[in-house]
């Protein structure tokens, strides 16, 4: 009975942040672009270590100045000519294009037509070049030494993107970890690697403490959206996720 309580009042919880995230502007049949925040994004996620390796995603959420998002009374948001499907996450309401229309290639233009309530419509693009992140390379298992350097790669990229890494430690039990942080992030958008020298994976002592290291790559590109829209942004972002055991 305690659990069922704990669980009917956690989903409750859900559904109320949910409601207070959405906008009163929902209720209204909107036709002023410049109270409006947008964002787009055009996303594509790999996880390297699963059987579904690759997800592609192409979101739209509108806001008010508060932050908080508007379902469209009447309008609707399209990218590329095909309609985005309404839904509602735990921010409030957002806009995806259908699953089995998403597909990010590169050298495409990702173009958003946000229609309001009087039919007058704005516009947001990003544009995938063909030196977007297209592949992550990290080994599956790794020996320490106290020499080597533990390297992940990635092809080329274009100037335009923002690159950074990201990682996430789990260590051995009983080991001194004091003064180690099982988190970090660096930018690397000048380099298409990136090196975690031996001493990453030890303690003071010069010991290695790791058993496992995940690494994320995040790229993320710029794009642009109409300025009689009130602020906004709309992103290309590509992300790759890979594990790495390591061994003595």
């Amino acid at each position: 009975m305690k659990t069922n309580f704990i669980f009917t009042g956690m989903l409750l919880s859900i559904i109320i942040f949910s409601t207070c995230r959405e906008s009163a502007l929902s209720d209204i049949e909107l036709t002023d672009p410049s109270i409006l925040k947008v964002y787009g994004v055009v996303w594509k996620y790999s996880n390297l270590d699963s059987i579904v390796t690759e997800v592609d995603a192409i979101t739209f959420r509108i806001k008010d100045k508060t932050d908080h998002s508007i379902q469209l009374k009447k309008g609707k948001i399209l990218c590329n000519n095909i309609e985005l499907e309404y839904h509602k996450d735990l921010a409030g309401p957002i806009y995806r294009m259908p699953e089995n229309q998403t597909e990010i290639k590169e050298n495409t233009s990702y173009n958003f037509i946000v229609e309001l309530a009087d039919g007058k419509q704005y516009s947001a693009s990003i544009y995938v070049d063909d030196k977007y992140p297209k592949f992550f390379e990290s080994p599956a298992s790794w020996t320490w030494t106290e020499t080597d350097s533990l390297l992940v790669s990635w092809n080329e990229l274009a100037d335009d993107y923002n690159t950074t890494i990201s990682w996430y430690i789990i260590f051995k039990d009983g080991v001194d970890t004091s003064g180690k942080s099982s988190t970090g992030i660096v930018n690397i958008s000048d380099n298409n690697y990136y090196a975690f020298p031996s001493s990453f994976f030890t303690n003071s002592s010069g010991v290695n403490i790791v058993n496992t290291l995940y690494v994320t790559l995040t790229s993320v590109k710029e794009g642009e959206y109409d300025d009689n829209f009130y602020k906004g942004r709309i992103t290309g972002r590509f992300e790759f996720r890979k594990k790495t055991e390591i061994n003595e």
